[in-house]
C-alpha cells in the first residue's frame, strides 16, 4: 500500500463502482479490523473521499463486531474494539450503541411495533452469536430466525435433519410453559409440518409471529436446557 501511494496511485479509482476505500471497508471481517485500520487511515490521508457508502460500511462492520463480542477471546476483543473505534474516528462515524444482552433474570418485554421490529429486538436481546440461547424464549426466537434465514436467504440449500429437529423443537417449546392459544398452536403445527415436508419460505413468517406470541405469554425467563440439534 505504501509503495502504491508513493508511486502516485489514484486512491479514488473505482472498480465495479466501488472505490478502494469502499472495497477495503465493505470486505472487512472481524478478523480484519486490526490490519485494515492503518490501511484505511493511509488511504484517507492520501486523499481518499469518505463517501456515504464508506461510512455505512464502517457502521455495518462495527455492528457485526459488537454482535459477536461476547464470544470473542479477551485479547482479540480488546484489539478489535480499538480498531473499530479508530475506524469510526477516521470516517467521522458515531459508533453504534453496544448490544445489551438479556441478563437471564429480568422479565422479558416484547416491545410495541411491527412484527419485524419486535422480532429484531428480541433477537438482539436473547440470541447469542453462536449456539443455543440461554433461555427457552431466546431459543424459540433463534429457531424461528434460523429457519427463516435458511429458507428465505439460502432457499433451503443447507436444509437437513438438524433443521428438521429444530422445527420439531419449536413446536414443543411453544406448547410448554404458558402455551400460545389453540389457534396459534394449530397454525404452528400446520406451518411446521409443511416446512418439514417441503422446506419453502411460505410459512416462515408465521413462525416468527408465533415465537413473539409465546415470548409475550412467558415473560419470566425459562432456562433453555440441552438441545438435540447443532445448528
Amino acid at each position: 500500500m505504501k509503495w502504491l501511494l508513493a508511486q502516485g496511485a489514484d486512491v479514488n479509482a473505482k472498480a465495479h463502482g466501488e472505490s478502494v476505500l469502499e472495497v477495503t471497508l465493505s470486505s472487512m471481517t472481524n478478523a480484519d479490523l486490526e490490519d485494515r485500520a492503518p490501511v484505511v487511515k493511509a488511504l484517507i490521508m492520501a486523499g481518499a473521499k469518505i463517501t456515504p457508502a464508506a461510512r455505512k460500511a464502517v457502521q455495518v462492520a462495527y455492528s457485526a463486531f459488537d454482535y459477536h463480542r461476547e464470544a470473542m477471546a479477551p485479547a482479540f476483543r480488546k484489539k478489535g474494539e480499538a480498531a473499530a473505534v479508530a475506524l469510526c474516528t477516521f470516517l467521522g462515524v458515531e459508533p453504534p450503541k453496544p448490544r445489551i444482552m438479556h441478563d437471564g433474570k429480568s422479565a422479558i418485554a416484547v416491545p410495541k411495533g411491527t412484527v419485524a421490529k419486535q422480532f429484531e429486538t428480541l433477537w438482539n436481546l436473547l440470541v447469542p452469536s453462536s449456539g443455543a440461547a440461554k433461555t427457552a424464549q431466546g431459543e424459540v426466537v433463534r429457531i424461528a430466525g434460523r429457519i427463516n434465514l435458511e429458507l428465505s436467504r439460502n432457499g433451503g440449500m443447507n436444509w437437513d435433519a438438524q433443521y428438521r429437529k429444530m422445527a420439531k423443537a419449536f413446536a414443543r417449546r411453544i406448547a410448554s410453559g404458558t402455551p400460545v392459544d389453540d389457534e396459534l398452536l394449530a397454525e404452528a403445527s400446520t406451518s411446521i409440518a409443511s416446512i418439514i415436508k417441503s422446506p419453502r419460505q411460505d410459512h416462515v413468517q408465521e413462525l416468527c409471529r408465533i415465537a413473539i406470541a409465546w415470548v409475550r405469554a412467558n415473560p419470566k425467563p425459562i432456562k433453555c436446557g440441552p438441545v438435540d440439534y447443532d445448528r
